[in-house]
């Protein structure tokens, strides 16, 4: 779901950024199933919901 920002963003760039990673975790929302979901619904970037899902399908680097 849609996370309002702390601040809201102000100037043009920072609305562009807060559009296109809404956009972005909207689209890796809709290819998830309910169990991965969950999983990831508590992340606020879209950045940060894909690095969760790569460790849980590819495992850690370590």
């Amino acid at each position: 779901g849609y996370i309002v920002p702390a601040t809201p963003p102000t100037s043009n760039a920072d609305k562009k950024a807060c559009n296109e990673n809404s956009k972005a975790m909207n689209a890796i929302m809709c290819g998830l199933g309910e169990s991965e979901m969950v999983k990831v619904m508590h992340y606020k970037s879209a950045k940060a919901m894909w690095e969760k899902l790569q460790v849980l399908y590819e495992g850690d680097s370590k």
